[in-house]
């Protein structure tokens, strides 16, 4: 039963992991959307333990049996949510505009709905589970604090271990969608071994759940096509249409095109980079300010590839040690769609490719370049505000070669470099 517990915390876990993935589409990827989900599986696993303990557990004659029950229901309504996600585009647009009262709030209610609508039942379901385990240890042997402890302990180490094995190698290797339904596999495989356990001697009984639990899963994993998910996550970008998409543990990247002929890459949502005027704009400014200033730029460091197109115009310079640092390494692979602006720089064997966080990179590199050039990506974004910090600017300063501090020491984002 411990073992069987430990497993439970990890589909918890590897289910907020995988969830998180489609609601930042929705929702964004700011602070405030990531506390309004872990806010909802919280309060669903806490509602969830309260009603469980008050109305459940004082009537439990067979928790073994209902710790089984329990599980197939997560499953279940984990499978519903998986579902729910796919529409998850419509029904915030139908809650945004059932909310238009709460004025500047509006958005924030509109989220803590879309995020009820998928984690609450599950999480509710969840958080029953606890108190009808610690029903099951109250029996044997006297040392209850032992046994709750060991248990306690178990699902503590299994909610670790399936955030780890959801983010680092379901979602990389199956995609978002397999991925829920491998767990809601678990889940039911779970129950029902629970309940076979404690079914009796009848084996009738047993082999229907099993047909029935197998014949949903195996239904849900024919019936779910590999674009489930496409139209939560085009979200903010319809009507464009998706023509690319890559799940990695670092990020979701996806190419959009756009009606009006428009190409556009996003990670997690976020646009880095495209074909409309603007953000060409940026992404040749972001290359030939830098590069005009220093009067001869001999080793480079980039920080975000983008579209590929800054990188092509460091090429044109002649930079001879080019060094691109980007922490998804899917946005090389989607730079191939932008070969009109690039001219092959996502191929280009004269540039040295580093997957890696950029904030990391500057902290831990030895070594030092003549010009250091930051993404402009949106900085209320959380995956990329830690590169607008005064820590990053301080490390990118500590990365730069010494020189002539005008204009030899210059670093794009933060300006000219005091030498003093």
């Amino acid at each position: 039963m411990v073992a069987a517990f430990a497993i439970t915390g990890a589909c918890s876990l590897a289910c907020e992991v995988l969830w998180t993935r489609i609601l930042l589409f929705v929702l964004g990827t700011t602070v405030y959307a990531f506390s309004v989900m872990l806010s909802t599986f919280l309060i669903g696993i806490a509602l969830g333990a309260s009603a469980s303990t008050r109305w459940l557990v004082p009537h439990v004659r067979r928790p073994l049996a209902w710790f089984g029950s329990l599980e197939i229901l997560v499953g279940l309504a984990t499978l519903l949510s998986v579902f729910l996600l796919a529409r998850l585009g419509a029904i915030h647009l139908g809650w945004a505009q059932e909310f238009h009262w709460a004025m500047r709030w509006s958005f924030a209610a509109a989220w803590f709905a879309d995020t009820a609508v998928v984690l609450l039942v599950p999480t509710f379901l969840m958080g029953m589970v606890f108190p009808v385990v610690t029903t099951c240890l109250l029996g044997g042997e006297p040392a209850l604090g032992r046994r709750l402890g060991q248990a306690y302990g178990a699902n503590t180490v299994g909610c670790v271990l399936g955030s780890l094995v959801a983010g680092f190698i379901f979602l990389p290797a199956l995609g978002t969608h397999l991925a829920l339904l491998v767990v809601v596999g678990l889940n039911l495989a779970i129950g029902l071994l629970l309940l076979w356990q404690t079914a009796g001697r009848t084996a009738a009984p047993r082999w229907g759940l099993l047909l029935s639990c197998a014949g949903v899963l195996g239904l849900a994993f024919l019936c779910t096509p590999s674009n489930l998910f496409w139209d939560a996550i085009n979200t903010y970008h319809a009507p464009a249409r998706l023509s690319f998409i890559r799940e990695h543990s670092t990020g979701t990247v996806t190419v959009h095109d756009l009606p009006n002929g428009d190409r556009l890459i996003a990670v997690d949502g976020v646009d880095v980079a495209g074909l409309d005027f603007m953000l060409r704009t940026t992404q040749k400014l972001q290359g030939y300010l830098p590069l005009c200033l220093h009067p001869n730029p001999r080793r480079l460091v980039q920080i975000g590839f983008g579209s590929g197109e800054t990188a092509r115009v460091g090429m044109e310079f002649g930079v001879p040690e080019y060094t691109v640092v980007d922490i998804c390494p899917a946005i090389f692979e989607a730079a191939s769609l932008f070969s009109e602006i690039n001219h092959g720089s996502d191929r280009d064997p004269r540039i040295h490719r580093t997957t890696m966080d950029g904030k990391n990179f500057a902290l831990l590199s030895g070594e030092k370049f003549d010009l250091i050039m930051n993404d402009s990506i949106f900085p209320g974004s959380s995956g990329s505000s830690a590169l607008y910090t005064y820590d990053h600017f301080l490390h990118c300063r500590q990365r730069l070669a010494k020189g002539d501090c005008s204009p030899a020491g210059f670093h794009w984002t933060c300006g000219p470099v005091n030498c003093a």
